[in-house]
């Protein structure tokens, strides 16, 4: 009996070993070359509520729908990209670049006055202040140098995987209109290769995973929404220019 039972052990830890080992190779290597594939399909499972409301309502073909929801939704994302991104980017590789810029004409005088009045107020310690002031001056200039360089650097060499991104972008398109309007036979299709209590247990994780799914988007774009409304709020407060757009 104990015989039996360590075989049954060893047999099923190789078996979730062999399942791990199988999921760890699919995310590492596969996952990358399927992410366009698999976006598309996030795509068509949220737009799918909306499309089957408007074919519902206007009893066009679902088809022609699909398109004009996909064409009005990858527009706007691209101009929102061109009004956006490129502007977002180009804030923050000047912002990191004048780091060392900004602590030497800012931070660090107001660091040296507070050392002044220090010394003014207790002579005796200006030896120890001097040397302090120094050491902390290279740390943080040479670290702020750091950071600044390697927050350039990973810009830098984002630009360059733009045609990369590109190319992934586009099989992303195509592949969401494919998934999007053929929606129901891909569904069907794959339904049919599970029967009975798999076919159940598939949909119950499609119901839960989609209702997790879009829970954690409403969540996030709240917290997005928040965020922006406030920066917004305290730039306009603090009357800098071009504050929503910012």
């Amino acid at each position: 009996m104990n015989l039996e039972r360590q075989k049954a052990f060893i047999i099923h830890a190789a078996y979730i070993t062999l399942i791990l080992g199988l999921v760890y190779v699919s995310i590492k290597y596969f996952l990358p070359l399927l992410m366009p594939f698999v976006i598309g399909m996030i795509v068509a499972l949220v737009f799918r509520p909306l499309i089957d409301l408007i074919h519902e309502k206007t009893r066009m073909k679902r088809s022609l729908v699909s398109i004009f929801i996909l064409i009005l939704f990858y527009s706007l994302l691209a101009l929102l990209i061109s009004l956006i991104g490129l502007k977002v980017f180009t804030y923050i590789e000047n912002l990191f670049y004048r780091l060392p810029a900004l602590y030497a004409d800012t931070i660090e005088p107001a660091i040296r006055k507070i050392a002044d009045n220090l010394i003014l107020r207790f002579p005796e310690i200006e030896y120890y202040v001097e040397e302090f002031l120094e050491n902390i001056s290279v740390s943080i200039f040479d670290y702020l140098k750091t950071i600044s360089s390697t927050v350039v650097t990973a810009i830098t060499g984002f630009a360059g995987q733009l045609p990369a991104l590109l190319i992934k972008f586009i099989f992303t398109i195509v592949s969401s209109f494919f998934f999007t309007i053929d929606y129901y036979r891909i569904g069907d299709f794959v339904m049919r290769q599970f029967k009975g209590e798999r076919g159940k247990m598939v949909l119950r994780l499609k119901a839960n995973g989609i209702g997790t799914l879009g829970k954690f988007i409403k969540a996030y774009s709240l917290i997005i929404v928040i965020t922006f409304i406030e920066l917004s709020a305290g730039f306009w407060i603090l009357k800098i220019p071009n504050a929503f757009v910012l």
